[in-house]
């Protein structure tokens, strides 16, 4: 009799855990008949539309469009990389190697640019607080919001052109396709600084 019991509550939390898996197989072949009488309903009414089409228009995936991501107007977030100069004074874009031993040294490009090989994402929507606050986050080795920093962008001649603007919405127009380049207002390493130097 216990092994008759044994068996018998074996038998049952056997079947508990299959239940799941028959559950999902029963929704993916309900939903693999109810595509076929589409497909079929659609075919028989319009001759002309082959199998291949009506394959894809009923199996394409739809896309929910988030809000805040993407509006009508335009985007409401700005991809744009940023870039930590090591002083104020710093007039023309530096070479790539200078730029590159910039990144290595906590400047140049900020660190999840670089790991998520992907630039920035700024919305569009913040004040320009909100900004600051977000370009301070940005390079955490530097203490930028006790030094101070302006914004500025490079031009067809790489030279270094501060920009001022209203919100962020005017400086993305302002700085178009560039970079967005922070100079703080006072230096920040001496060691770029002594690299600058001696180039």
């Amino acid at each position: 009799m216990d092994g008759t019991q044994q068996q018998a509550s074996s038998n049952l939390l056997q079947t508990e855990q299959e239940q799941p898996v028959v559950d999902v197989f029963d929704r993916v072949f309900n939903a693999l008949q109810r595509a076929r009488h589409e497909l079929m309903a659609s075919t028989s009414t319009n001759g002309e539309s082959n199998i291949l089409t009506t394959t894809r228009t009923l199996f394409r995936r739809r896309r929910n469009h988030v809000q805040g991501i993407s509006t009508r107007r335009g985007r409401s977030s700005w991809q744009v990389g940023l870039f930590l100069l090591p002083g104020p004074d710093i007039q023309s874009l530096p070479s790539l190697f200078e730029r590159n031993a910039l990144t290595n040294n906590g400047l140049g490009v900020p660190a999840k640019e670089v790991a998520d090989c992907m630039l920035s994402t700024i919305d569009l929507n913040w004040s320009l607080a909100d900004l600051n606050h977000f370009v301070c986050q940005s390079f955490p080795m530097i203490s930028l919001n006790l030094v101070g920093f302006e914004l500025a962008k490079v031009d067809k001649g790489k030279k270094i052109k501060k920009v001022q603007a209203n919100s962020v919405r005017d400086l993305k127009k302002v700085v178009g396709k560039s970079r967005l380049y922070v100079l703080p207002r006072a230096e920040v390493s001496q060691v770029q600084t002594i690299m600058f130097i001696a180039w």
